[in-house]
């Protein structure tokens, strides 16, 4: 028997957004899917969760802009972890390889400066949040959500399957969120001069 009283609020339907991968395969490569030269990707573009976009190139006014709440460790080490990540990852995509866990801290780093990408058509955009594809720039409590989910993702076992096919890209996210916002653990990643930047 149908209830005659009035209908309550309509029913939301659940939509998952599935995070399309790493930043790490993206890079060297323009919204057509060509190679670019050194001289093409110069300036500072970082890769949208759902495109395809050049390689980031860290500069200063980036560093400059980095939230200072968005970090519980000095700025120029920051930087310095940065740019080393994304140097890997470009020397790793010349070679057609991708190091999942230096995509990983790229993709953090990127985040948790605010970085923007530009893409070749289209507006700019923030980079997303690393592990769980939010696109909203990172702030206190967002950092705080993201590490909380990436270390439960980390700790799922079985792992689901986006996550096998990229070995080292969970790891790679939450040693850097310990890292530069918690502070309590050491840099995910051997960066020569550490102090400078």
């Amino acid at each position: 028997m149908l209830s005659s009283g009035p209908p309550g609020p309509p029913r939301r339907r659940r939509v998952h957004r599935r995070f399309l991968g790493p930043r790490g395969l993206e890079r060297d490569v323009d919204s057509l899917g060509t190679r670019q030269t050194p001289d093409q990707r110069d300036h500072c573009t970082t890769s949208a969760p759902r495109g395809t976009l050049t390689v980031v190139r860290v500069t200063e006014a980036d560093i400059a802009r980095i939230p200072a709440a968005n970090l519980r460790v000095p700025r120029a080490e920051f930087a310095a972890l940065w740019i080393t990540a994304e140097q890997l990852c470009d020397e790793q995509g010349e070679r057609g390889m991708t190091d999942w866990y230096a995509a990983g801290v790229a993709a953090t780093c990127e985040w948790l400066a605010g970085a923007v990408f530009r893409p070749a058509t289209g507006p700019r955009q923030d980079a997303a949040s690393p592990a769980t594809g939010r696109s909203a720039r990172a702030y206190e409590e967002l950092i705080e959500a993201e590490c909380t989910a990436a270390e439960r993702m980390l700790a799922r076992h079985p792992q689901p399957a986006t996550t096998r096919r990229r070995p080292g890209w969970l790891p790679g996210i939450v040693a850097t969120l310990q890292w530069a916002w918690h502070g309590n653990s050491c840099p995910p990643l051997a960066v020569a001069d550490l102090g400078t930047g």
